[in-house]
């Protein structure tokens, strides 16, 4: 290289080098470059090498640091959402055993009104019970109420039934009356009957059927079976009926005519009138 170009490198390696370590240096100076040795160009190369490896490790650890806040950053997103859904189940958690708590209170409520409902119905069956007096004997019944009047007996002869007698015994009841199974029974109809207006029969346990004719209301259905003294329904006026009372018959079967005398019959099993 030729004198005149070596020392044109030179003076730009002073210029890099004055740079590097701060001191000012004109660039329109007419002064000439002091040749520098190579010593100082090496020192003045590795100088400027550790400025940029400087540089660059001050980008990485900005780069870094920036990971780093972005993670971190990520990482406190995740642990809100964590604890957000964590909250939310444990809420949904709570409210489950809230509505099983409702249920429990609510099924304790039903369960305790229906027990209510069954003991009255028992001590109504009970207090109905207890107006028959001595009247249920060996498990059969009066169909009335103790102390209640016998307005017309069987067998009187009358034209205007189709028989051409009283098929049964009339009982002066007022309507609504409570009415009851003579004894352990099974219900073979309820229901309207024509002449008998609303009625029940019963087949008994030994063979027997009994009649009520003119009821206002029915309290069992067919097929349903009940025991001497329960409730079958009350008496009315309905069906070919002059005022309100109690037909009733016994029959030794299921037919129209078939009868017997009923307070002979309920006597014959121990009840009295």
């Amino acid at each position: 290289m030729r004198p005149t170009r070596l020392a044109a490198a030179i003076a730009g390696v002073t210029v890099a080098t004055a740079a590097l370590s701060g001191t000012a240096f004109a660039a329109d100076s007419t002064q000439a470059p002091t040749a520098l040795s190579a010593h100082q160009v090496h020192v003045a190369h590795v100088a400027h090498t550790a400025h940029q490896a400087h540089v660059i490790h001050v980008a990485n650890e900005a780069a870094r640091a920036k990971a780093a806040a972005t993670t971190s950053h990520a990482a406190h997103q995740a642990h809100k959402i964590a604890v957000a859904n964590a909250a939310a189940r444990a809420k949904a958690a709570t409210d489950a055993h809230a509505a099983h708590q409702t249920h429990k209170i609510a099924a304790a409520n039903a369960a305790a009104r229906a027990k209510a409902a069954s003991d009255a119905k028992a001590a109504s069956r009970s207090s109905e019970r207890g107006q028959l007096g001595t009247q249920v004997s060996a498990g059969y019944s009066s169909p009335v109420p103790s102390g209640t009047r016998l307005s017309q007996s069987f067998g009187v002869p009358n034209s205007g039934y189709a028989a051409g007698y009283h098929t049964g015994t009339d009982f002066a009841v007022s309507v609504g009356t409570p009415l009851y199974s003579v004894g352990k029974a099974t219900v073979v109809s309820a229901g309207w009957a024509g002449a008998y207006g609303n009625s029940v029969t019963l087949r008994l346990s030994d063979g027997h059927y009994a009649l009520y004719a003119h009821m206002s209301s029915l309290s069992v259905s067919a097929g349903q079976s009940v025991s001497a003294g329960q409730q079958i329904g009350r008496s009315g006026n309905t069906g070919n009926s002059t005022g309100p009372h109690l037909h009733f018959e016994i029959r030794t079967v299921n037919a129209y005519g078939a009868v017997i005398n009923p307070v002979t019959f309920l006597k014959g099993k121990g009840v009295s009138f």
